[in-house]
């Protein structure tokens, strides 16, 4: 089951956050994530026509470099440049997974983002 854990960022700035994955309470041993991708997609709910659907607004991957990997160590980072976060506005849901060599994808996290509107400088 995902963890749940929501954000608040500022919109055209940076978002950075990683998390460590560990195979015990204790912390003490990581999750050898050798080998697998992840995925942090970004959507809303918008209607269309009378139908509520959702929209992916942005989405960071290990293969678009928005996510980074450290195998050994069980920790996944991400990050959502200036540019990324400049046009969002709102609330928004994000989910991240991991995927294994086989495709098989696994949630690890989700929840919202409320994104604060960008203050003159």
């Amino acid at each position: 089951m995902a963890g749940r854990y929501d954000y608040i960022i500022d919109q055209g700035r940076t978002w950075r956050r990683w998390i460590e994955l560990y195979q015990d309470r204790a912390e003490t041993v990581p999750v050898p994530l050798t080998d697998f991708t992840a995925k942090l997609e970004i959507a809303r709910v918008v209607t269309i026509d009378g139908v509520e659907t959702t929209e992916e607004v942005l989405s960071l991957t290990t293969e678009n470099g928005g996510i980074t990997i450290t195998g050994g160590a069980g920790k996944i980072e991400w990050i959502a440049e200036d540019a990324d976060t400049a046009d969002l506005e709102g609330e928004y849901f994000y989910e991240l997974f991991i995927v294994n060599t086989l495709g098989e994808s696994t949630s690890i996290m989700k929840g919202l983002i409320q994104v604060s509107p960008a203050s003159a400088d």
